[in-house]
């Protein structure tokens, strides 16, 4: 979480949290307080972006198993942008900042090339089969979430709707 200025700690506080708090938490909320809170004083959100192509410093910030879209079962990796290395020609995606934040879905069942997906999916995950000494796909995905890489956006287009573009991410490197 960003740091907080003493009005938002003030705020998150009388919210009946901390500065520490899971973003992600579900826990009851005093709408009496939050509804008298100044939009100030409110915590910004990242945004969810598709990034420009290029090389970049990520996080993964989350993966998903089971992540369902319509009746496909897909493995979601959630990426967090912690820098902007090396940008590249591509002109279509989004400016982005630290803090943004993009999936990419990988659909593993009742999906016409899903076969080709999981292959896609191994590749990626290859470097960190190695460093974690895995090769379970599951405790591969496992150890891929909470990791820093370095690694390379590329774009795809939809292929029933060419105007929607999708951010890929290929060829990681660990930061640290």
């Amino acid at each position: 979480m960003p740091d907080l200025t003493e009005a938002q700690k003030a705020a998150l506080a009388a919210m009946g949290g901390t500065a520490d708090a899971d973003p992600n938490d579900d826990a009851p909320v005093d709408m009496d307080s939050l509804l008298n809170e100044s939009l100030e004083d409110i915590p910004d959100i990242a945004d969810f972006v598709t990034p420009r192509e290029g090389v970049y410093q990520l996080k993964v910030v989350e993966v998903n198993k089971n992540h369902e879209v319509g009746d496909a079962t897909c493995i979601q990796c959630t990426y967090e942008i912690v820098e902007l290395l090396q940008a590249k020609g591509s002109e279509s995606g989004e400016d982005t900042k630290p803090g943004d934040k993009f999936s990419q879905l990988y659909f593993m069942s009742t999906f016409k090339g899903a076969k080709f997906n999981q292959g896609v999916l191994k590749k990626l995950l290859l470097p960190v089969a190695l460093r974690f000494g895995t090769s379970n796909l599951g405790t591969t995905l496992d150890a891929y979430k909470g990791v820093t890489i370095a690694a390379t956006i590329k774009h795809r287009k939809d292929r029933d709707d060419k105007s929607k573009v999708y951010a890929g991410v290929t060829k990681i490197v660990f930061m640290d």
